[in-house]
């Protein structure tokens, strides 16, 4: 049984395509553009060419579903709709195209990316899970399969090119909300999304396979990515395209503010995110 999935994030649409394993879900087709959304919404309205790029995304990604007859089609939409003033500018397209949506909450978003890490890392009984995006970015505290804590905050890879590379941005964003997050001492976090994918890969290529991602070493690869290092910039354009360099640049340094903010020993990367979370989700009994 196949089930697709597509994910319309600040940066990025994806689809996704999945057959069921068991209680779990295989990945079969991946498909993945570029869009920027975020920079493309206007006094809280989609431009004509936002638009036209959804429009014709959504119609090539339908080429393949139809190929790989899903008993289920689910569109997705994280932190894009949060940003405008009527939504309905959005789902008359998904309406257009007969596809059921979900306009998911910061919530929602943090409990399917919490699900999807533990599909990961089952092994991590505690700690926090970082769902880094290209608009917003969501946090959550876990221990022994309890979501005790979470936070949804306006702010990712995208939005953080808006302020100087140098200046420390995020913390300032989670200061009142920390003393709760931190109500207990864990120093293990699982990192979510295409940017700590891309942290990890490029991670890999210079220190090694390992099981997690030492915080030294993301502070020493965070400093160098901002200052152009040569011989890290070289290796990354190799791994990567020009827009998830950019956006991996912007994106190191809310992972080392959030590190270090946690105090966070040990950094591990989840091989799924939303879309995997949202069909776990199924099987959950949560109030989302």
């Amino acid at each position: 049984m196949n089930q697709a999935i597509i994910d319309i994030g600040s940066n990025t649409m994806v689809l996704e395509i999945f057959k069921q394993s068991d209680k779990n879900y295989v990945s079969i087709h991946h498909q993945s553009t570029p869009t920027q959304l975020i920079q493309n919404i206007k006094d809280g309205n989609m431009t004509l060419e936002a638009m036209d790029l959804l429009k014709s995304t959504l119609e090539s990604y339908l080429l393949s579903i139809n190929e790989f007859a899903p008993c289920k089609t689910m569109v997705l939409v994280t932190e894009p709709h949060r940003n405008l003033q009527d939504t309905k500018q959005l789902t008359d397209i998904f309406m257009d195209f007969h596809i059921p949506y979900l306009l998911l909450t910061g919530k929602q978003e943090a409990y399917f990316s919490y699900f999807a890490a533990r599909n990961t890392h089952p092994n991590i009984k505690e700690g926090y899970v970082f769902d880094l995006g290209g608009g917003s970015s969501e946090i959550v505290q876990y221990q022994d399969e309890i979501v005790n804590e979470f936070v949804s905050i306006p702010m990712g890879c995208v939005k953080r090119m808006n302020y100087p590379i140098e200046e420390s941005v995020f913390t300032s964003l989670i200061q009142n909300d920390l003393p709760r997050l931190k109500n207990k001492e864990f120093h293990s976090m699982i990192g979510i999304g295409g940017t700590c994918k891309a942290l990890q890969k490029l991670y890999v290529c210079i220190y090694g396979r390992t099981q997690h991602l030492a915080y030294d070493n993301i502070k020493e690869l965070s400093e160098k990515l901002i200052r152009f290092d040569e011989k890290v910039m070289n290796i990354a354009k190799e791994i990567m395209d020009e827009n998830r360099l950019k956006t991996l640049r912007y994106g190191a340094t809310i992972i080392l503010e959030i590190l270090t903010s946690f105090s966070i020993d040990e950094f591990y990367v989840s091989d799924g995110g939303v879309r995997i979370g949202y069909l776990l989700s199924q099987n959950k009994k949560y109030d989302l």
